[in-house]
């Protein structure tokens, strides 16, 4: 998709094993975000959530201020 009208940069988070978040960039769609704290929620039930870049921060520091570790994903 190309980053384009309603596209954005955007980071997906996904719960892992032993209280560790993993975080992998890609594009979305802006409708398709979620808010920083409807997605810390949504992490912290085991799901998946993804936030624009500009919200990427805040979901970080919110996830970590509950104790959970965020990393980057490696392929």
């Amino acid at each position: 998709m190309a980053i384009s009208g309603g596209a954005c940069s955007a980071y997906t988070y996904t719960p892992l094993d032993g209280g560790i978040v993993g975080i992998k960039p890609t594009t979305r769609l802006r409708s398709e975000c979620d808010d920083p704290h409807d997605a810390v929620q949504k992490v912290l039930r085991g799901e998946v959530a993804t936030v624009m870049g500009s919200d990427a921060v805040a979901l970080r520091t919110l996830l970590t201020s509950v104790g959970r570790e965020v990393r980057a994903v490696t392929p």
